[in-house]
């Protein structure tokens, strides 16, 4: 439970490279004919996906876009057999209408987002190096909460963060509060050498950090007690 994996997985992976559409809709066709019923996409940034093909077709002059994860989507999950399809690890700042329509209209695309948010103060996500603050945050919140029916929104946070005041982490706890996340994870940062925050001033202690670990995943606890317990009566798949 003590990572600082989401800025060390990136340098330890390399450049990100897209297969092609027809390589990725090739396997699933293989997958469903092995007898499965749910396929996962997913990568350390899914939504980054085609980004580098679209590049590559506009260097060859080709006026259309080769690579959109929407399109993606909506071609494996139309693969004769296939019964669900569910996106993992999307990120707030690119998050498009196609993608969101798809997940809140296919009947095949599970409404689920695994979106890791990492914290939700303004001064801690500018020391992550995320694109984006709290107030995008809340908007793709409520965006997918209002446009997804059913969703399930699966998260992740990281505390004690180089950095990380007590002020920092109640705002972070009031964040959690409000959103009502069907699923969170809480890690505990650890210092690698590799990672742009090893040198950063503010190391919060281990105590510290995980007694704000016990505290968030109580809090977290309670409000998936409370979404599941509503369930109670109801038949799913």
């Amino acid at each position: 439970d003590r990572t600082c994996a989401f800025c060390v997985i990136p340098s330890l992976r390399g450049k990100q490279r897209s297969r092609t559409a027809d390589d990725v809709v090739a396997e699933a066709e293989r997958l469903v004919a092995e007898g499965a019923v749910e396929l996962n996409l997913v990568s350390q940034d899914t939504v980054a996906w085609g980004r580098d093909l679209n590049r590559a077709s506009r260097k060859a002059g080709d006026a259309e876009s080769t690579g959109r994860l929407a399109s993606l989507v909506r071609r494996v999950a139309d693969v004769p057999g296939v019964r669900w399809v569910r996106v993992f690890y999307l990120y707030p700042e690119t998050l498009d209408d196609e993608l969101i329509e798809l997940l809140g209209q296919h009947p095949r695309v599970v409404p689920y987002v695994d979106m890791p948010l990492q914290h939700a103060s303004d001064a801690m996500l500018k020391r992550m190096r995320r694109g984006h603050g709290k107030d995008r945050q809340r908007r793709v919140v409520e965006r997918l909460r209002r446009s997804v029916p059913g969703l399930t929104f699966r998260t992740a946070f990281i505390v004690g963060h180089p950095g990380e005041t007590a002020a920092d982490f109640d705002e972070l706890c009031a964040f959690v509060e409000w959103a009502r996340f069907e699923h969170a994870v809480v890690f505990r940062y650890s210092d690698e050498e590799t990672c742009g925050a090893y040198a950063m001033d503010g190391k919060v202690s281990a105590l510290v950090s995980a007694n704000r670990a016990r505290k968030l995943l109580a809090l977290q606890r309670g409000i998936a007690r409370e979404k599941n317990q509503a369930l109670i009566g109801t038949e799913m798949d």
